[in-house]
């Protein structure tokens, strides 16, 4: 009998999306909990991933969740600003759950909604 051998996971993963800006400050969670219940009906809760700071939550809508970055370590962001060419100097990141139970085009629907409520454009009505 032929064992089956599991697949080592990556030591990294990739993000879904990946916003980048150079001036202004990126929106904190509640400001985005706020653009999102009114953009898509709400509501959006928040989940802070580290004890100290506001900068790394999950934001999550009925079953569907995101992880939100909005402001990763320097390495991180030079990593991807040599990668993409990028001037930006600030980024945020954003992914989705490495295990959903929900179909996977609903969570990168709300990745992508994540993405729009971080993205600065859209606070000055651009988009």
């Amino acid at each position: 009998m032929k064992k089956i051998k599991k697949k080592k996971s990556a030591s990294h993963v990739v993000p879904a999306f990946l916003v980048g800006w150079t001036h202004g400050n990126a929106p904190p969670p509640g400001y985005i909990a706020a653009w999102f219940d009114e953009a898509y009906g709400g509501p959006l809760r928040i989940r802070f991933l580290t004890s100290n700071g506001h900068h790394h939550f999950e934001a999550a809508h009925t079953n569907w969740t995101a992880e939100v970055n909005i402001e990763p370590s320097t390495a991180i962001v030079e990593q991807w600003q040599g990668r993409l060419q990028w001037e930006q100097t600030q980024l945020a990141v954003l992914f989705p759950p490495i295990h959903s139970a929900t179909d996977r085009r609903d969570v990168l629907l709300h990745v992508a909604r994540m993405a729009r409520g971080v993205t600065p454009a859209h606070r000055w009505n651009v988009l």
